[in-house]
This record gives C-alpha cells, sequence and structure tokens, in this order.
C-alpha cells in the first residue's frame, strides 16, 4: 500500500522541461517513420474490382485448365490486368470442393424405410 502511495506521488509531479522535449522530438521522428508525417505519397494503389460473373469465369477457366493458364488468358483482356495467383487459386479450391460436395451429394443413396 505504501509502495502504491509512492508512486501515485511519483506519476502526480511534473515532468521536467528537457524530458517532455525529448518525448515530443521522438514522437515527431515516429510520426515521420511511420509514415505521418510530411510523406504524401500513397503506399498501395487501388484495388481491381471484379463482377462475381467475371469472379465465376475466372473460376471455371481454371478449373477446367490451370491456374497459369487462366492468369495468362485474362491478363491478355484489358478488363483484367492485375488478376493474383494466389486470389484464384483460392476461389478454384473453394469451386472444386463444393463441385466435390454437391457429387458427394448426389451420389448419396437415400434410405429406405425399413420396419414396421
Amino acid at each position: 500500500m505504501c509502495l502504491m502511495a509512492s508512486w501515485k506521488k511519483l506519476f502526480l509531479l511534473p515532468w521536467p522541461k528537457s524530458v517532455k522535449a525529448e518525448l515530443e522530438r521522438t514522437a515527431g521522428v515516429k510520426r515521420t517513420i511511420d509514415g505521418e508525417g510530411g510523406s504524401t505519397e500513397k503506399k498501395r494503389g487501388a484495388y481491381e474490382k471484379i463482377t462475381p460473373k467475371n469472379k465465376a469465369k475466372i473460376t471455371k477457366y481454371a478449373a477446367e485448365n490451370r491456374i497459369a493458364a487462366a492468369i495468362r488468358h485474362f491478363n491478355k483482356q484489358q478488363a483484367f490486368h492485375n488478376l493474383k495467383e494466389s486470389a484464384v487459386r483460392g476461389r478454384k479450391k473453394a469451386y472444386c470442393e463444393e463441385l466435390g460436395r454437391r457429387k458427394a451429394a448426389e451420389d448419396r443413396v437415400p434410405k429406405k424405410n425399413v420396419g414396421r
């Protein structure tokens, strides 16, 4: 209890001017390092908007062919100039899993009512 009271008193004391100036200086340096300061450059470009219909086209093409072939094919078109491999790979994986689930559901034999 006594220790807590002494710490409270220590933090309630005013900071020396040299410490305040050092904190303000280092905070200014940190802002310029983080990019909040004088830099007006953007860190990244805008994302490309792809409609769900076009996503389906790309995914189906990637499933029928290869992912790299799909990227080459759609990057040649002007609408998709910056197609990422990881995005196509993720969509293709989800598409193939969904196809597998649908086929498994179709192949399932319905149970007959057994009993009296």
